[in-house]
């Protein structure tokens, strides 16, 4: 969920004609869930 703080910002540069140029979101998660799929070992697809 985008604070007040970043949304203000974000209206503020559409009002103003300004195109954004990225978007960076980051969150933080104690506890992730297991993957619902099995992972390839990183050696398959990467020459370590």
């Amino acid at each position: 969920m985008a604070t007040a703080t970043a949304v203000r910002v974000a209206v503020g540069a559409l009002l103003k004609g300004l195109t954004p140029q990225f978007i960076l979101r980051v969150g933080y998660v104690e506890d992730y869930p297991d993957p619902v799929s099995p992972r390839r070992p990183v050696a398959r697809f990467a020459g370590v």
